[in-house]
């Protein structure tokens, strides 16, 4: 993929995990794994760091005395990153060692759990695969079929309403992730004629301190943002992409990743933002680079127009005129979060004509000005009732 061109020539296995769609993603791992030689796998199983602290916030400290270590809930992540990246023995050049033998001695406690411990080890799983910190995908397809049924894979699913998914890929920011705050504010407003125009602003801040260890870096990020597709970009504001010359130059001889020219496709460029619009995976994409230093703050903005009116999308679920003869329109909306962003916020609201009135919704997602926190995918609805005709029809 091109935004990895800015850290390296050809693509690796460490940054194997690209795509949004992780049964996608993990089929991508799979395929580096089998290239370097090494055995057939039954499946990919993606488990986030924070899962570490969770489990050791039960476990209590452990001990790591080949490490001059005692590693507990508050101190696993900067620990963890000093031997990983610092302190690990550069003849032997193993420097996940500590992670398996860290993680083999926490598993070693879960194994031996009882009573509330061991329910409190399985309310971190069950949440972990509820907010995608945990991801599973398997090379069995019936088995393959079951995960996705209970929603464990990280899939990106099609919808045929609206649809937003932030997808953040930190490149060449080293460990600031961890440091980033972000809030996600969604527009969507609904015209006289049906036609749906979308603003989604995304407001990021640097927490960290210039020259903290690890944190202390500039953050450099690939930003995409998958809408509906067809989606026609009005504008776009607050993206900053690196200097032609940092990226790397790939060989002539190299051949095109065939997944990437599979998957991603009608490339474009908006010369005013430098915005990059794709399909990808039934949806379209926006993408852009923001880069941040440590104490500063940004803001990146997006409006586009939907490729489908109310109307029409009312039309998909329904017949269009309720009981009475008032026509209908509808508006659906399909947030999926990104795995590892568990402390994203959003904001989400709609407005309509003011003729307009309400006569049916489903919002577990409450879309209003409350900002709440984006660790899941979450779906809200409505339909409204636009003007009364002579015409009858059945109800929804």
């Amino acid at each position: 993929p091109k935004p990895l061109q800015l850290v390296s020539s050809r693509w690796e296995f460490q940054d194997a995990n690209w795509f949004p769609d992780f049964p996608t993603a993990a089929e991508k791992i799979r395929w580096f794994w089998s290239h370097a030689g090494q055995p057939t796998l039954d499946g990919v199983v993606a488990v986030n760091s924070s899962i570490l602290e969770k489990l050791l916030a039960i476990t209590g400290p452990i001990d790591m005395p080949e490490y001059g270590k005692i590693v507990n809930a508050q101190n696993v992540m900067l620990e963890t990153q000093k031997a990983v990246e610092l302190e690990y023995d550069k003849t032997e050049n193993k420097p996940k060692k500590f992670v398996g033998e860290l993680v083999a001695k926490v598993l070693e406690r879960v194994r031996h759990a009882s009573g509330q411990d061991l329910a409190n080890y399985a309310t971190v799983f069950a949440m972990a695969l509820e907010t995608k910190e945990i991801q599973i995908a398997l090379s069995d397809a019936e088995e393959e079929s079951q995960i996705e049924a209970w929603g464990w894979n990280g899939r990106l699913l099609p919808t045929p309403g609206d649809a937003l998914a932030v997808v953040e890929a930190n490149i060449a920011g080293q460990k600031t992730d961890g440091v980033i705050e972000e809030h996600v504010h969604n527009e969507a407003a609904i015209q006289e004629d049906g036609t749906i125009v979308d603003t989604v602003t995304l407001k990021r801040s640097h927490r960290g301190q210039m020259g903290e260890l690890f944190h202390g870096a500039n953050n450099v990020a690939y930003i995409r943002m998958y809408v509906p597709e067809g989606s026609e970009l009005i504008s776009a504001s607050g993206f900053h992409p690196p200097e032609p010359s940092f990226f790397k130059a790939t060989l002539p001889d190299d051949p095109v990743d065939p997944d990437v020219a599979r998957l991603i496709i009608r490339e474009s460029r908006d010369p005013s933002s430098q915005v990059v619009v794709t399909d990808e995976f039934g949806r379209t994409a926006f993408g852009g680079w923001v880069q941040l230093a440590p104490g500063s703050a940004s803001t990146m903005t997006l409006r586009y127009r939907l490729p489908f009116r109310a109307q029409d999308l009312n039309r998909t679920v329904s017949s269009g005129t309720m009981e009475g003869g008032s026509e209908q329109a509808a508006y659906m909306m399909l947030l999926t979060s990104q795995s590892g962003k568990a402390n994203r916020t959003i904001t989400s609201s709609l407005t309509v004509p003011p003729t307009w009135r309400s006569s049916w919704s489903h919002t577990p997602f409450v879309a209003s000005t409350t900002e709440l926190l984006w660790d899941r995918d979450q779906v809200f609805a409505h339909v409204f009732e636009t003007s009364h005709v002579e015409a009858t029809s059945t109800s929804l």
